[in-house]
């Protein structure tokens, strides 16, 4: 379970605890926003696309045969004119013929592809060279700046308006707070500016511009773009006025939330370059320029577009990532955005992904290192980490004594310590303070795709409450953002409390937003503990033969599930066909000499599967509530309730012989009957929170949002995620990639 942090985080009045913090909308209208499972890994994007009568395609020996709709620098994507033949499949000399330029003729292959769900002819230039490269860039850019083409983009991940007023007010809370940068649009120019200053008595935005701006008056009505955690705010405001070096602007009525990316971007403060090759032309010197800031799924840094014939849709097979502290990390990439600034320096952006396993293991490291300069893996911290649960009264959670955990202390630095050297299958993220831990959360993957944010805790006291929550958020990136670096997770699994207050403003709520689209769930069970050497007092094995399950039963099982349970708890939980006797994860597990297995046992009523019990075990100081040594009761029959405490005692025998001394149940199931007279240990009421992989970095903007708030929230005020309709793109901060 999680640890509690009412204390640094603001409660409602105690008159409105309790009541939905949900956005209070018919279930229909929260099917109004756009999700695309990995929308942020479309399309790379293939050059630019042209307005048409920008660029037309001429064939020799027979003039013109189309006008060109998209371009790179060795292809063109054309729509032949009308009454042309196009000779498809073979080869020819094209000329490229723009108002006031001629480019070619370059020798060409021609042919047919689907481009944006409709097919194209296409134009494939042979062994161009790298002056006219260059030139074809230029024109590239030089349309581009003049509106006559844009780049591709991926379509965004999601995207959605807010329009509840409390909403906005919560959101503008949070990029004053952290005085959020900004790009202000303005008869037709565009301003560099950060919110600084939100008066909410006043309904009033203050703007600090950071670009010039002498003589501009800025009257009337403004479009601006707000960069969040990972994804851009576009608002219009429709009075704003100056005042000193910036803007003083109304509130918007509504705010378009649009998020690209799946991963947040950190700047390198050090000497780290980015080197490689031109893949097209080798005559170009090897690029060997600082690194700008990276990402899990991107790099950035100075480039010159036209000397070095860099493009959108650029493929490059070999990236280098060189420092003087480290082996060189190596990469493959795209270029995704060329952005030119106002000093005349131009940005190039790429998404990249490591070129093996190796190397995604070390690009993770150096990421993570970039990105959470507050926090930091366990380390050699181990007893610090114990010690922290002490004194933060983690171990006091659903009525436990802390002695009761002093058993697991061994088996818990154990699974530390065998672990760290593992990527991917289990981390402590922590606050560290000295000599001590202020706060930390441990994630670890408990099935094939799946990993499981639990033992939240954080230090009581000295840190203030501002820190508090600064602490909170930190240590949720590090632990969430080490998630995101394993390209092998689909999902994040939490069993919380169901009243921390914390849960159900941030995990709950979030998933309830979500829970329509089949990405995300968080439903109630009850945690209950059974020692294994405590009996039942009245057990009616003689009415029933309980055994494993065989394999048309684990199918019955499996279709059972299926029917009764949504989609993202059994695709989390292995609790599907294929990964149903988590093998892999087993073999992982065992690879390091720790434990992690699941057996299947089911009652049966003359011949007949009534009800079945899904057990499984892991090393026991994993999870100090021992969340990995659990067990599932399914009816399989009408009735089959009454099999649930034979099979809780059969239970009993089976961790007993592992040498476990007790596991929690988790009961979703009404009957109460079992849990009387099995003499189960209630632990509390929680929820099984899931949500899918790509609905990490939506999630982590709402935790940096809550966690920026400096004042009570208000009655009836909406919590979820990205509330609100259909929403448009952004266009100026969205092209930085």
């Amino acid at each position: 379970m999680s640890q509690r942090t009412e204390q640094f985080i603001n409660l409602p009045p105690s008159s409105v605890r309790g009541q939905s913090l949900t956005l209070d909308l018919p279930r229909e209208s929260r099917r109004s926003f756009i999700l695309r499972r990995d929308g942020s890994r479309d399309e790379a994007g293939a050059g630019y696309e042209l307005t048409p009568g920008e660029l037309d395609v001429e064939l020799e020996g027979q003039g013109l045969i189309g006008a060109a709709l998209r371009m790179n620098a060795t292809t063109i994507w054309f729509e032949p004119a009308p009454r042309t033949h196009v000779p498809y499949g073979q080869s020819g000399r094209v000329t490229l013929r723009a108002a006031e330029r001629t480019f070619g003729p370059f020798e060409t292959m021609i042919g047919i592809e689907a481009l944006s769900d409709d097919v194209h002819a296409v134009a494939r230039l042979r062994d161009v060279p790298l002056a006219h490269g260059r030139e074809l860039v230029s024109f590239m850019l030089q349309s581009a700046e003049r509106g006559r083409a844009t780049p591709i983009r991926p379509r965004a991940a999601v995207q959605t308006d807010i329009t509840d007023p409390a909403r906005i007010r919560a959101v503008l809370q949070a990029l004053a707070h952290r005085m959020a940068t900004a790009v202000i649009q303005w008869g037709g120019e565009a301003f560099s500016a950060s919110l600084t200053q939100f008066d909410e008595a006043r309904g009033t935005l203050y703007w600090s511009l950071t670009s010039p701006s002498l003589g501009r008056s800025f009257e009337g009505e403004v479009s601006i773009e707000v960069a969040g955690y990972n994804c851009v705010y576009q608002m219009h405001v429709p009075c704003v006025t100056r005042a000193g070096d910036g803007l003083v602007a109304s509130l918007p009525d509504r705010i378009d939330y649009n998020r690209y990316r799946r991963y947040r971007r950190a700047p390198i403060s050090d000497t780290t370059v980015v080197r490689f090759e031109h893949p097209l032309w080798r005559e170009i010197p090897p690029f060997d320029r600082t690194l700008l800031d990276v990402s899990f799924g991107g790099i950035a840094f100075v480039a010159d577009p036209v000397k070095d014939a860099l493009y959108v849709g650029l493929r490059v097979e070999v990236i280098e990532i060189a420092s003087t502290t480290a082996d060189p990390i190596l990469l493959r990439g795209t270029v995704r955005s060329l952005v030119a600034s106002p000093d005349g320096t131009t940005t190039c952006g790429m998404s990249v992904e490591p070129r093996s396993p190796e190397c995604a293991e070390d690009w993770a490291t150096f990421v993570m290192q970039a990105l959470n300069r507050t926090t930091a893996p366990v380390g050699d911290r181990v007893e610090q980490l114990w010690d922290l649960y002490t004194d933060s009264g983690y171990f006091n959670l659903s009525g436990k004594d802390p002695h009761e955990f002093d058993s697991l202390a061994l088996s818990f630095r154990q699974v530390v310590e065998r672990t760290r050297s593992v990527p991917w299958l289990s981390y402590q993220a922590v606050w560290p303070s000295g000599h001590r831990i202020d706060a930390a959360a441990s994630i670890v993957k408990v099935y094939q795709g799946t990993w499981m944010f639990h033992q939240l805790a954080k230090r009581r006291g000295g840190n203030g409450q501002k820190a508090g929550r600064h602490i909170l958020r930190d240590t949720y990136l590090r632990a969430f953002e080490y998630i995101q670096s394993d390209a092998n997770c689909n999902w994040v699994l939490v069993y919380g409390e169901a009243h921390v207050r914390w849960m159900q403003r941030s995990h709950y709520a979030f998933a309830e937003h979500f829970e329509s689209t089949g990405a995300a769930i968080a439903r109630p069970f009850n945690l209950m503990e059974a020692n294994c050497r405590l009996r039942a007092e009245a057990t009616p094995l003689n009415n029933y033969r309980v055994g494993a399950a065989a394999p048309d039963e684990r199918q019955l099982i499996v279709d059972v599930l299926g029917r009764t349970l949504p989609q993202p708890y059994i695709e989390a939980c292995d609790l599907v066909g294929q990964r149903f006797d988590i093998s892999v994860t087993k073999r992982v597990w065992s690879e390091i000499g720790l434990e992690r297995e699941r057996e299947v046992w089911v009652a049966r009523h003359r011949s007949e599967p009534v009800a079945a019990a899904i057990m499984e075990a892991g090393q026991t100081g994993t999870n100090l509530f021992r969340l990995l040594d659990s067990v599932r009761l399914i009816e399989l029959a009408p009735g089959g309730e009454d099999a649930f405490l034979p099979l809780l005692e059969k239970a009993k025998a089976w961790f007993l012989a592992r040498g476990k001394s007790s596991f929690v149940y988790l009961r979703e199931h009404p009957s109460a009957h079992h849990v009387e007279v099995s003499h189960l240990r209630d632990l509390g009421e929680g929820r099984v929170w899931v949500i899918r992989s790509d609905l990490i970095p939506d999630f982590l903007e709402l935790v940096c949002e809550l966690t920026s708030q400096t004042s009570q929230p208000q009655p009836g005020r909406s919590e979820s995620a990205v509330p609100g309709p259909i929403s448009v793109r952004g266009e100026f901060m969205l092209r930085q990639g």
